[in-house]
């Protein structure tokens, strides 16, 4: 009899599971992921209480844990730096202040995963918890955090961790504590029972209630989770920003091994009027403008330069000093066309700087050049620079006396030109000879901005972006064909710069300046698929604002035409789709 009390027993709990398992209603497509996450569903039911009446105990799950934090730290350490190390203090100080009410005193720890498409958080036993940079994007409380942090705890305390560690030692028959520490990753950031997780969420809340939070926290939480699913995985609509593509695949895990977040969000709304939580204002999310900044840095890397500027405008409402959304905002202002604005807040990012950088003051220059009254430009610089470290830098001050120049004032110009030459500049270089000689070419002064680049070639032939220069020059002198060689030794000598976050590599230098050239030498339909091919990956090149104000109008009306003729071309119907 007493042999055939086991199998009675896996009978029963497993004629349960499939009960339970009909009558939860999952939202999942026919397929063999939804089969594995049954049999995953039912080991997990089936196993929990052979693992109930023999735990292992505290100082073992403890070992456990801190094995696997070690393994698993290195996979997500990100790349460090200032803002990574302020996140990771703020989620630690929050995920302790929740961590303090639990019923088991663990050596709790809090660890931020520095990915944007991580979109999850998940606990190690023993006390280590995880949570990744795309569900902090989803936040915009303090309140929020703590409430997830508190789920993940609870699933600790409530041993559903180390109920997770028994079952797998068991199915991977491991038998060593040791040899735990190779288990993969997936194995906690999978979900848990729908019981467990309602009751991390119930815990959880409860845990960021008595730190002193709002449950509206959890609610909204789980109402954005509810609205995600609905848009990007029940309606399959294209993902907005908040949320990229490569993201909605980690989210769609998420919710294919959690309970529906309209039944979470339910559960959350009958404890608060069941227990008369008390709801208050929520916090402000105290790390929110660093994320949101690296969102418009994100943005910024793929040219989309409106929410680029939307993003850091909003980082800098809550912290007005930090310098990467200053700078980030006069970039994306910049390439916008937005000259005026640009100047401004590149000055702002140069006045508040301990040590200015050498780019931005070189941005500030030509968006001054561009933004209207450049006599006002020129002497606002002037003053700037004779203040600054960098008074007696040779690529600046060409900067400054090509704002002189272009306000008719060719005497400065002309003697840094001369000095250049007669090596009596300190800092002498190609680049200093080059960034003069791109002035003469804003100014509309062709011969002498040829021969200050030539000579800069000369110096530095293996320089793309001085061949480039060159060739937009020798363009306005209508000198075609050795515009067009320069323009392919700049395509030739560049180098492979690839963009970070998985961008696209941008086009080589002078790639605009050879489509305008094919377009010159009437070889139209070549010149539209360069520029198409250019724009698509810079398209800057389409506003018309930012080419009037760096090019001449000649450029300007070549680069016009060519898109109109480009959008004339995408409305005939047997066009071919891609180009070599």
């Amino acid at each position: 009899m007493k042999r055939w009390l086991p199998l009675a027993l896996v009978l029963v709990v497993g004629g349960g599971a499939l009960y339970l398992g009909q009558r939860r209603k999952v939202d999942a497509p026919a397929s063999a992921q939804a089969i594995l996450n049954f049999i995953a569903g039912s080991q997990r039911e089936l196993t929990r209480l052979p693992m109930g009446a023999t735990r292992i105990s505290d100082a073992e799950e403890i070992r456990v844990g801190q094995q696997l934090l070690r393994s698993y730290s290195q996979r997500y350490s990100g790349n460090g730096g200032r803002e990574q190390a302020d996140i990771q203090a703020y989620i630690s100080h929050v995920g302790s202040t929740v961590a303090a009410r639990t019923h088991r005193k663990l050596p709790y720890s809090f660890h931020y995963v520095p990915d944007p498409n991580f979109i999850n958080a998940f606990a190690l036993p023993g006390g280590p918890v995880f949570i990744g940079q795309g569900l902090i994007n989803l936040m915009d409380s303090e309140d929020e955090l703590a409430s997830v942090l508190g789920h993940e705890v609870e699933h600790i305390d409530h041993y559903h961790c180390a109920e997770r560690v028994q079952v797998e030692a068991r199915t991977r028959r491991l038998g060593a504590v040791g040899e735990l520490m190779n288990l993969p990753i997936e194995v906690f950031e999978a979900g848990y029972s729908k019981d467990q997780e309602l009751e991390s969420d119930r815990e959880g809340t409860r845990l960021a209630v008595l730190a002193g939070y709002s449950p509206t926290g959890a609610l909204r939480l789980f109402e954005t989770f509810d609205r995600l699913y609905e848009e990007h995985v029940r309606r399959a609509r294209t993902p907005q920003e908040e949320i990229t593509s490569v993201a909605l695949q980690t989210l769609s895990g998420y919710f294919r091994s959690h309970p529906p977040s309209a039944e979470r969000a339910q559960q959350i709304r009958s404890l608060m009027a069941g227990e008369r939580w008390p709801v208050h204002a929520e916090r402000d999310l105290g790390i929110a403008y660093i994320l949101t900044t690296q969102r418009a840095a994100n943005a910024y890397e793929q040219h989309r330069f409106a929410q680029t500027r939307k993003l850091a405008e909003m980082a800098l409402r809550a912290q007005p000093d930090y310098l990467p959304a200053l700078r980030l905002r006069a970039q994306a202002e910049e390439f916008e066309g937005d000259f005026a604005a640009a100047a401004k807040s590149w000055r702002e990012v140069l006045d508040r700087q301990p040590i200015p950088e050498f780019m931005g003051a070189v941005e500030y220059a030509h968006s001054l050049a561009a933004a209207g009254d450049v006599a006002k430009g020129a002497e606002e610089y002037s003053s700037w620079l004779a203040a600054s470290k960098f008074a007696g830098d040779g690529g600046l001050r060409a900067c400054a006396a090509g704002l002189q120049l272009l306000a008719g004032r060719e005497a400065p110009a002309s003697e840094l030109a001369r000095q250049l030459r007669l090596n009596q500049v300190p800092d002498r270089d190609p680049d200093s000879l080059g960034a003069l000689g791109w002035w003469y070419y804003r100014a509309g002064r062709y011969p002498q901005a040829v021969d200050l680049l030539s000579a800069a070639v000369e110096m530095r032939p293996g320089t793309p972006a001085l061949h480039a220069d060159l060739g937009w020059a020798l363009l306005e002198q209508q000198k075609l064909e050795s515009a067009m060689d320069q323009f392919q030794r700049a395509r030739q000598t560049y180098g492979i710069i690839v963009y970070s976050a998985g961008g696209p590599e941008p086009p080589p230098e002078g790639s605009m300046g050879w489509a305008v050239a094919l377009w010159q030498a009437q070889r139209q339909d070549e010149a539209v698929r360069e520029f198409e091919r250019i724009a698509k990956a810079e398209p800057e090149w389409t506003n018309a604002r930012w080419v009037r104000g760096m090019f001449p109008a000649r450029v300007a009306a070549v680069l016009a035409t060519m898109q109109q003729q480009a959008n004339r071309l995408k409305r005939l119907p047997q066009r071919a789709a891609t180009y070599p």
